[in-house]
């Protein structure tokens, strides 16, 4: 995956994304010591993989945007 990625720190994103943070992935940084941030990923090419017969036609995504 080709991707861009935005380093956000923790305090400066809203409530409601934090919130979901915690409750995908059980732990909140905001509880523990340190300075925390967040990357935020946002994929420009996706492709698949299964073996020699995928080498064609792999790209699912292409600058963000889904390939038919």
């Amino acid at each position: 995956m080709d991707c861009s990625v935005k380093v956000i720190d923790i305090t400066q994103f809203d409530q409601g994304t934090i919130d979901a943070f915690v409750a995908r992935v059980g732990w909140d940084p905001r509880n523990d010591p340190g300075d925390w941030v967040l990357l935020v990923l946002t994929p420009g090419r996706i492709q698949s993989w299964q073996g020699v017969g995928e080498m064609d036609n792999r790209t699912l995504m292409r600058d963000g945007i889904w390939i038919d």
